[in-house]
């Protein structure tokens, strides 16, 4: 499993840039995206809390996430966009040289972003980042 984290890091920036070369604004990115990411929260093995964002990559609850985010949980929740909240999820795979993680919630038919093909980037493309960084919604 250890590759798929290694794809997801690879066609992440797709996701997120401008729409294969069109120009797309950045309130239709957010609009397209914005119901599948996800926030997690939990408590640090040193007791405090803790957050991070990530995102669904399928409609069955794989989540994209930084490993810094997870890392030193002791326990953690899943909050969709929707207030939806999971009590729990598993981890399927790390990468610490991209400071990746691919979690699973018990969920279905949840929304989910298409990833794209890292190699139709091109240089000067815009990219926009979306997330919950430190429990900040929205």
């Amino acid at each position: 499993m250890r590759n798929l984290a290694s794809l997801v890091a690879l066609d992440l920036l797709v996701l997120i840039c401008s729409a294969h070369g069109q120009d797309t604004a950045g309130e239709e990115v957010a609009g397209k995206v914005a119901p599948a990411v996800v926030m997690i929260r939990g408590t640090a093995t040193g007791g405090g809390p803790a957050f991070g964002t990530g995102f669904l990559v399928s409609a069955d609850g794989r989540i994209v996430t930084s490993l810094h985010v997870i890392r030193d949980l002791k326990s953690g929740k899943v909050q969709l966009p929707n207030g939806d909240l999971f009590d729990s999820f598993l981890i399927l795979a790390v990468d610490e040289r991209r400071d990746l993680a691919i979690l699973k919630i018990a969920g279905f038919d949840l929304p989910s972003v298409e990833l794209g093909n890292s190699n139709e980037i091109r240089h000067g493309e815009r990219v926009f980042l979306l997330g919950n960084p430190e429990g900040l919604k929205g």
